[in-house]
């Protein structure tokens, strides 16, 4: 797990959990059980998420968005965080979304104020410090407004965290000492804790260790009360990680295992699994080969139940190393391609998302350009694959000097070479896989195959109301019915992107192109696709075809280019006249090529034919 990661989680989880232990011990003795039930869940949404969840879903099923926005939105943040803290970010999100829609509802100023810092603690949580900064700015304009001094405390610590997360540490600190200077008459308040603690955390990336340590060991006493366990022990790693830096090892020893201590006890297996992993650092610099494998192998084990990137990163790596060190080569290197495979599809993803926002955003107009990248990005891909070998190449010749390198760098290349040409989400051929197949030409009769591009319609909505993990089994359904629909008419298919997919398939004439594309379109409208709450979900498609051959080819393209710009402005030009549509380009004669760059004058003058199968 990176350090500001590390550092970050207990910044979030204390800033908005101290201010409601604060609020819950000092509520009025006569609170309504309702009232009661979201105290008691947001003091257990860290340490004990699960339990969190069954609290919040009692007090949802109390509340009334309408009647009550205030109460709902309590439960909603409670949900929310408590499903961030078991790594569901992208559901946590969605409910951020909720309580931001609810806040203008809420009458009371100091409940609306809660309700937006709450959000902008979920997107901090999120790693979306500019969507948070933007809420706290809103939020303080209203405690300002209605002089809630206590609460303009909490968002000026929320502020600092933010502004600490993107490295401006001076800015944070001032944040924090603003804070604390509100608190100056009031020197026992429970909100100087969570302020203390941000402050000591920037500290001590600002390199101020004896400071930081300073501050740390003034909260102990303060943490040692019942529901903030887990504070508690993202203190003890704090101390520890400091005096590791400062070389009193034993010492660092004590307090991580101090952390771990309390930890199991606490269902929070993303900073358990963090802990361990610096603790087995530890073991390992200091020579303990078993102590130190004992513990990493429990971190691999609790940061794959955390199912967190960054976190199992940090687990396999020490794993990777103490195995290294032991002999055990082959186990090694069986995590150092889980290693791989995780960052492999991590960069994937992120590099989908980007691309299907830019596509969203930008249109037909930026096609030619991201072809272009699409292309330098082929090749950037090829030069990593290359570095990869022969990285891989001189770790097995240190492994295995003695042994068959040559024939351990072939396996390791037949599965990379798997892994690069497949959708991890759907199995189909990726984008790479699709491209090597067009330089493949004698796989694909140019004269008489068709190419196809669809896109999903209204797939954001579906992310959107039914999770991410809901869209995604919607995609392999897709990715099933273009599987079946290849399998009969002996095409080729493919996921360019997002949720976009390609098909090639074998049509001579403009009547058996308008039959296939109809045909497409009628498979993935028939799917049956469910919510989870059992209503039946509409899907279709998009699609713009045209032929690859009878094309008009500019110097230094490839042969598919032309017929992919005319089946994407096709496409788009399907999503324009209201989705759920085919439209393809056919040449009026055979002796007439389609200029992918003159679409619309080439219908009018009648040297290219607009298809609208039904």
């Amino acid at each position: 797990m990176n350090r500001r990661l590390k550092s970050m989680l207990p910044v979030l989880w204390l800033t908005l959990a101290w201010a409601q232990f604060s609020a819950a011990s000092g509520g009025d003795p006569g609170a309504s059980s309702l009232s009661e039930l979201l105290d008691e869940c947001e003091q257990v949404e860290h340490g004990q998420p699960s339990r969190a969840l069954e609290l919040a879903e009692q007090a949802l099923e109390r509340t009334d968005p309408l009647a009550g926005p205030a109460e709902h939105s309590r439960a909603l943040g409670c949900r929310a965080w408590a499903l961030a803290s078991s790594g569901r970010i992208a559901e946590a999100l969605y409910l951020r979304d909720e309580i931001l829609n609810l806040s203008d509802s809420i009458e009371n100023p100091e409940d609306q104020v809660r309700a937006l810092r709450r959000a902008a603690a979920l997107s901090q949580r999120a790693e979306k410090p500019a969507e948070a900064i933007t809420t706290l700015s809103q939020a303080i304009e209203l405690a300002r407004e209605h002089s809630l001094t206590r609460e303009q405390v909490n968002l000026y610590t929320l502020l600092g965290v933010a502004h600490s997360e993107a490295g401006n540490r001076n800015l944070a600190i001032s944040h924090y000492e603003m804070a604390l200077d509100m608190l100056s008459d009031q020197p026992e308040s429970q909100q100087r804790l969570p302020i203390l603690y941000n402050l000591a955390l920037t500290l001590r990336a600002d390199g101020q260790l004896e400071r930081a340590a300073q501050i740390f060991r003034s909260l102990i006493e303060p943490l040692q009360q019942p529901g903030l366990e887990i504070r508690l022990a993202s203190l003890y790693s704090a101390l520890g990680g400091i005096t590791q830096r400062q070389g009193r090892i034993d010492e660092a020893r004590e307090w991580l295992r101090r952390s771990g201590q309390l930890h199991e006890t606490l269902d929070n297996p993303a900073e358990h699994a963090a802990m361990l992993t610096d603790l087995a650092r530890l073991e390992l610099e200091d020579g303990n080969l078993a102590e130190a494998s004992r513990l990493a192998e429990r971190a691999l084990s609790m940061a794959r139940r955390a199912d967190y990137h960054f976190t199992l990163r940090g687990a396999l790596r020490i794993n990777i190393d103490l195995l290294r060190e032991k002999g055990e080569v082959e186990r090694a290197l069986e995590l150092l391609e889980e290693l791989a495979r995780g960052n492999e599809e991590y960069m994937r993803d992120q590099q989908q998302s980007q691309l299907a926002e830019a596509e969203a955003r930008l249109g037909f107009e930026r096609q030619a350009r991201e072809l272009a990248e699409a292309r330098e990005r082929s090749l950037a891909l090829e030069r990593q694959r290359i570095r990869q070998q022969i990285g891989m190449t001189l770790a097995i010749a240190l492994l295995f000097a003695l042994l068959l390198a040559v024939w351990w760098q072939r396996v390791t290349n037949r599965k990379l070479e798997q892994v690069s040409r497949s959708d991890p989400l759907t199995g189909l051929p990726n984008r790479r896989a699709i491209t090597w197949l067009f330089h493949h030409t004698h796989e694909i009769d140019l004269d008489d195959s068709i190419l196809l591009v669809l896109d999903v319609d209204h797939f954001k909505q579906v992310n959107d109301r039914h999770g991410h993990d809901q869209g995604d089994r919607m995609l392999r359904r897709i990715a099933g019915a273009l599987e079946q629909f290849a399998q009969e008419f002996d095409a080729h298919v493919g996921r360019w992107g997002g949720e976009e997919f390609i098909v090639i398939a074998p049509a001579g004439t403009s009547r058996q192109a308008e039959q296939l594309a109809a045909r497409l379109a009628a498979d993935i409208r028939e799917l049956e696709i469910e919510s989870p709450a059992g209503s039946p979900i509409r899907v279709t498609v998009s699609v713009g075809f045209a032929p690859l051959g009878s094309v008009r080819r500019e110097s230094g393209q490839e042969p598919w280019e032309p017929a992919f710009l005319i089946a994407d402005h096709l496409l788009f030009k399907a999503k324009q006249q209201g989705r759920d549509r085919c439209l393809g380009l056919w040449p009026a004669n055979k002796s007439d090529l389609l200029d992918p760059h003159a679409i619309e004058s080439q219908i009018q003058a009648g040297h290219a034919r607009l298809m609208q199968p039904g």
